[in-house]
C-alpha cells in the first residue's frame, strides 16, 4: 500500500469534504493497493481480477466521499465493506449470469432428474427455480458449487464464504431436496 500517515490521511479527507476533487482522487490513488488485495481473495471465481479492482475501486471512491476522519477510524477500516460490498455484488451478478448459462446437465444429473425429459430443465427454469425456492445461502452455495460449469468441494465453498465444510453440507443438501420436487414437476411451481 501506497504509504500514507495518519495525518496525511485526515488532511485530504478533509480536502476532499470542502470538496476538492484532487484530493479526492489522491485519496483514492493511495489506497488502491487496499483494494487489490482484497480483490486478491476473490480471484479464480468467475470473474476477471481486474474486473474486480474496478469494482472495488468504485466502493473505495463511495467510501472516500463519505469518509469522516474525525470519528477516530482509518480509511483503510472504513472502506473495507464498501470495497468488499461491490466486489462481492459483481461476484453476485456473474454467479446469477452463469447460473441461467449453466449446462442443466451437472446440476440436473445431481438432482437426479428422470431420463424423461431429453434435455433436462431448461437453464432458465433452473435459475427461476434457484430464485423463487431458495433463500440468498442458499443459491449462494449452489452457484459456487456449480456456477461455473465446475464443481467445487465444500472445502472450497466453506472457504469462500467463511463458514465451516459441515455447514455448506447441510445448506447443500437443503437446497438440493428443495429443488428436486420444482424441478421434477416444473407446473407445481
Amino acid at each position: 500500500m501506497a504509504a500514507i500517515t495518519r495525518d496525511e490521511e485526515v488532511a485530504l479527507a478533509r480536502r476532499v469534504r470542502a470538496g476538492d476533487r484532487d484530493a479526492e482522487a489522491e485519496l483514492v490513488r493511495k489506497h488502491l493497493d487496499w483494494v487489490r488485495c482484497i480483490a486478491g481473495r476473490f480471484r479464480g471465481l468467475g470473474v476477471d481480477y481486474e474486473d474486480l479492482v474496478q469494482c472495488g475501486s468504485i466502493g473505495l471512491l463511495f467510501a472516500v466521499r463519505r469518509y469522516d476522519p474525525d470519528r477516530g477510524a482509518r480509511l483503510t477500516s472504513y472502506s473495507h465493506d464498501f470495497i468488499l460490498g461491490r466486489i462481492t455484488n459483481a461476484l453476485s451478478k456473474a454467479a446469477r449470469t452463469r447460473l441461467e448459462q449453466l449446462s442443466t446437465g451437472s446440476l440436473a444429473a445431481i438432482l437426479a432428474r428422470p431420463a424423461a425429459e431429453e434435455d433436462g430443465p431448461s437453464a432458465e427454469a433452473l435459475g427461476s427455480a434457484c430464485e423463487r425456492h431458495l433463500d440468498h445461502t442458499e443459491r449462494q452455495v449452489v452457484i459456487l458449487r456449480h456456477g461455473d460449469l465446475r464443481q467445487r468441494s465444500y472445502r472450497q465453498v466453506a472457504a469462500i464464504l467463511g463458514r465451516s465444510k459441515p455447514d455448506v453440507g447441510r445448506i447443500y443438501r437443503r437446497a438440493l431436496a428443495k429443488l428436486r420436487p420444482v424441478l421434477a414437476n416444473p407446473s407445481a411451481a
